[in-house]
């Protein structure tokens, strides 16, 4: 069963470079900071979740996403102002307190410091709409 999300983001903080002639080669400083979201999951049903993320330098990729609701996303810069999720295993926990696992991937841009993103979860056993474990 696949769902989609969306995220909808408000820049909060940004990263600053001060100094004279720094320089990031990875395009990291057009996505890093720190941002208010809300997360809509829809499929079956919808449901709307707050959430703070925040965007880094990634070590093993471009970026780093860590969303309160979602965990630690990686993420591929595919332009000036575009990303990728990339497709990744997480997991997460229904109502009950039941884990699951979901495979997550998804795009976005980033302009004048705001930021947008949608992708689809999937699971073999389907989705249940849950929050972050």
């Amino acid at each position: 069963m696949s769902y989609v999300f969306s995220l909808a983001f408000a820049l909060v903080t940004a990263a600053v470079l001060v100094g004279g002639c720094a320089t990031d080669e990875s395009g990291a400083d057009a996505f890093v900071g720190s941002y208010q979201t809300t997360i809509t999951v829809s499929g079956s049903g919808t449901q709307t979740f707050t959430d703070s993320l925040v965007i880094s330098e990634g070590s093993t990729s471009d970026l780093t996403l860590q969303s309160q609701q979602l965990g630690a996303l990686k993420a591929s810069i595919i332009g000036a102002t575009s990303f990728s999720i990339d497709q990744q295993s997480i997991t997460l926990t229904d109502a009950n307190g039941a884990s699951f696992a979901v495979t997550i991937q998804g795009q976005g841009t980033a302009t004048d410091g705001v930021l947008s993103a949608n992708g689809t979860m999937t699971s073999p056993n389907g989705v249940r709409v849950a929050r972050r474990r």
